[in-house]
């Protein structure tokens, strides 16, 4: 998460008016980050590079992003976890899962609209 923060726009540039590509750059960047940061939850892996160079599979491409879709976006337990008492219910991973959700929403409606201006 550091990787984000440092990256994000700085101060002086918050002070102006941001344009729709200023902020969709960042915002883009950000779904990077989460998006690398969900790999390395799933596989427990550090490094992209060291992966690309084991040159997986397309069936391992496509089982591991299953797999990520899978744990970090839908949520295995993601009705369950609505239904729990306060007490016992875990709104930090719920919140997370929400996120992940929207991030994956906002690039696809981000690509529908580069591509309706391009």
């Amino acid at each position: 998460m550091k990787a984000v923060l440092t990256n994000c726009l700085n101060a002086t540039k918050l002070s102006t008016n941001l344009t729709y590509c200023m902020l969709n750059d960042e915002i883009q960047h950000l779904i990077k980050q989460q998006l690398i940061v969900c790999w390395e939850e799933v596989t427990g892996e550090t490094d992209l590079h060291d992966f690309a160079g084991r040159e997986p599979s397309w069936d391992e491409i496509e089982e591991l992003s299953q797999r990520i879709f899978d744990e970090q976006f839908l949520g295995v337990d993601f009705k369950y976890l609505q239904e729990l008492p306060n007490a016992e219910h875990d709104m930090k991973w719920e919140n997370q899962l929400l996120f992940n959700q929207d991030v994956v929403l906002y690039a696809l409606l981000a690509l529908a609209l580069n591509m309706l201006w391009a």
